[in-house]
């Protein structure tokens, strides 16, 4: 696990970052500097903060690795500045999947007052991110290439959460009312062309190893004084990529099956018609009678906020193996990391191995 340093750190840059709002002049000016530091308040705190401490942490070993003076305080900075576009995608997040709690309290929307509010909410806490770490960092020599890391991933992630919103299904979707293919056909093209494993590898790496591992490692190895060149920059990406599909795979599996006080929200994947990992490969079932069931099932009960449906697919997954099937994947993927990983080491030594080895290690072992 992360060292609780880090993660004081980050406790202590959280209460800055509220601060930062609360007296940043336009805020002030505009009388809103006490709701957005509510809305931090509120949505920063509860999390792990591992991408936030994993930039420290880097920072902290590439900096000694070049023999450059480190700022723990100012490395804090840039990583609960990617806490808080984390956390302006979550609040979005949230909203667009009808979500009921996060973080083991209820989604920030639900609140009395807030609704549909929420949505500018997440827009203006991306632009404190910005803001903040450009008043923390104006005088780094490499600014520029902080915010493009920042702006890169925003861009990124609205196309992968592009990508997944409109790869949702439902029996009732609205495009199959416009279609001239009878009902059942349509159904099951929308089902073949957006619940594959390829349509779902693509929303993985756009809207979760972006944000998630590209971002902070990014971050990180930048404040530490180390932009990667093309040939490091390409397998940096590339190991990411794959972090965050075993991230979101099992974050799908904790949706369907994990205990909702454990991760402290309520699954709805299956509810929502996500093309989540364990769709994607229930549909990737060769045996053709054993497929064509498969597809039955999902066409008539996928993507329906009704109890005994979602009850049908959970009883379908557990029919062909799922949790099986997951266990060896997930064997497969780690294997592929770690050649990854030790990769990057032979080809680029001043990223620390052993940080990356850490991400593994927590990524493979998180229980919410």
């Amino acid at each position: 696990m992360i060292d609780q340093k880090y993660l004081t750190l980050m406790e202590d840059a959280r209460k800055e970052a509220i601060q930062f709002v609360q007296s940043y002049p336009d805020c002030v000016r505009t009388g809103t500097s006490q709701h957005l530091a509510s809305v931090l308040e509120y949505n920063l705190g509860g999390g792990k903060m591992q991408r936030g401490a994993t930039t420290v942490l880097i920072a902290e070993k590439v900096s000694k690795s070049l023999g450059l003076p480190f700022d723990e305080k100012q490395a804090a900075i840039a990583g609960i500045c990617t806490e808080i576009i984390h956390t302006s995608f979550l609040i979005a997040d949230d909203i667009e999947d009808h979500a009921i709690t996060r973080r083991g309290q209820d989604c920030w929307y639900r609140l009395p007052g807030i609704g549909l509010n929420a949505i500018n909410d997440a827009s203006l806490t991306e632009h404190i991110a910005i803001e903040l770490l450009r008043s923390r960092f104006s005088t780094h020599p490499h600014l520029l290439n902080l915010v493009h890391v920042f702006q890169s991933t925003l861009f990124r992630t609205g196309l992968g959460q592009h990508l997944d919103n409109s790869s949702c299904y439902s029996p009732n979707h609205d495009l199959f009312k416009q279609d001239t293919l009878p009902l059942h056909e349509a159904q099951l093209n929308f089902i073949h062309k957006h619940h594959t494993p390829e349509n779902y590898r693509n929303i993985t790496n756009f809207k979760t190893s972006f944000y998630t591992y590209w971002f902070p490692i990014n971050v990180g190895l930048i404040v530490g004084g180390l932009i990667p060149n093309d040939e490091e920059a390409k397998l940096i990406e590339s190991l990411c990529l794959n972090y965050g599909h075993l991230f979101q795979a099992k974050d799908d599996m904790l949706d369907c099956y994990a205990d909702p006080k454990v991760i402290g929200k309520i699954g709805t994947d299956i509810e929502d018609g996500k093309c989540s990992w364990l769709v994607s490969t229930a549909l990737s079932e060769t045996n053709t009678e054993l497929k064509a069931k498969i597809e039955s099932t999902i066409q008539k009960h996928y993507g329906i906020n009704n109890p005994e449906d979602v009850a049908v697919i959970k009883a379908l997954y557990n029919e062909i193996g799922i949790p099986a099937k997951w266990d060896e994947y997930e064997s497969k993927l780690m294997k592929e990391i770690q050649e990854q990983i030790h990769l990057l080491g032979e080809k680029a030594p001043k990223i620390p191995q052993d940080v990356l080895d850490l991400l593994l290690s927590i990524t493979s072992k998180r229980s919410k």
